[in-house]
This record gives C-alpha cells, structure tokens and sequence, in this order.
C-alpha cells in the first residue's frame, strides 16, 4: 500500500514538473511534494477519528448518567 502511495507520488511529480529528475538535486522537492499531498489527508483522517471517538464518549458518558440516575430512584 505505501508503496502504491510512492509510485503516484513520483508519477505525479514527473506530470507537474518540467524538470529532469536528478536525485541529487530534486529529492528535497519530491520529500516537499509528496508531504504536501499526505499531511492534509492524514489530518483529515484524524479529524473524522476524533469526532467519532467524542461522538462515542458523549454517548456512553449519556448511559452512564442514565443508569446512576435510575439506580438513585431504586435506592430512595
């Protein structure tokens, strides 16, 4: 899968660029591009994970409150 990733990266970056690719001086630019295209999806993928996680909290913390309320109504 990574791998998969490296290969449309590197395709990618020969289709936008008009450059000869010489690793020597264009590796900083394919490290730059290559970042530029993952970091936001990866934070987007961490900003679902989040709210889905507080979704889940919210939720249970719900239940939580619900059956400490039923269990004071049992002891009085």
């Amino acid at each position: 899968m990574g791998s998969c990733f490296r290969l449309i990266g590197m395709l990618c970056f020969f289709l936008l660029f008009d450059q000869d690719f010489v690793i020597d001086n264009n590796i900083g630019q394919v490290g730059d591009f290559v970042g530029g295209l993952t970091n936001p999806i990866l934070s987007f993928i961490a900003l679902l994970v989040l709210l889905r996680t507080t979704m889940i909290q919210t939720a249970e913390a719900r239940k939580t409150a619900d059956f400490l309320e039923r269990q004071m109504r049992f002891i009085e």
